[in-house]
Parts: C-alpha cells; structure tokens; sequence
C-alpha cells in the first residue's frame, strides 16, 4: 500500500466518524450513546460523500490557514467562525430530518 493510498483511506475514514460528537451533543437527535452515535455516523455518510467531505476539509482548512495571515487577528474573528459554521451545517444537513420542526424555518 502506498502512502497516498494510506492517507486517502485513513481520511476517508476520518471522515465518516468526525460528526461524531456533535452527533452525542445534539439534543434534537435524542440521548445517543457514543457507540449509537458511531453507527449513525459510520452507516450515514456513504463513500462519496465521505470525498466530499475531504474535500470540504481541505478548502476549511485553506480558509483557517489563510485568515492567520491577518496577524491571528483574521483567524479567531473569520477563519474559527466560518469553520464551526460550515461543519455544523455540514451536520445538519447530514443527519437532520427536513420534515423535523424548526430546521426549515
């Protein structure tokens, strides 16, 4: 196995578990366990919207690295903001149900 390959597996898996603990924080999705929370996630987010997430990983990532450029400054008023932004949204999307009250205004 080469390491390209070991870094877009490890990744990839990466991925399908990093929502996670919003997934135990959430209380709209009940009291989940962390193994619950595991399955959901694991079973949830499919193969090509685990590259998806890469991808959006990387250009997250992109951004935060660009706003410390603005003196740190940049980073805790821009660069963490819109990175917890577009990782909850990014959740929501995932694993909330449209139907749900409240998610569609």
């Amino acid at each position: 196995m080469t390491a390209a390959a070991f870094v877009a597996a490890f990744a990839l898996a990466g991925m399908r578990v990093v929502f996670t603990a919003a997934l135990v924080a959430d209380p709209a999705l009940g009291n989940l366990s962390v193994t619950e929370a595991l399955n959901r996630n694991w079973s949830t987010v499919s193969i090509p919207q685990g590259f998806s997430l890469v991808g959006l990983g990387l250009v997250v990532s992109l951004l935060a690295g660009f706003s410390v450029l603005l003196l740190c400054v940049g980073y805790i008023l821009v660069g963490l903001p819109l990175c917890l932004a577009i990782g909850g949204a990014a959740s929501t999307l995932l694993f909330r149900n449209p139907a749900e009250p409240g998610l569609n205004g």
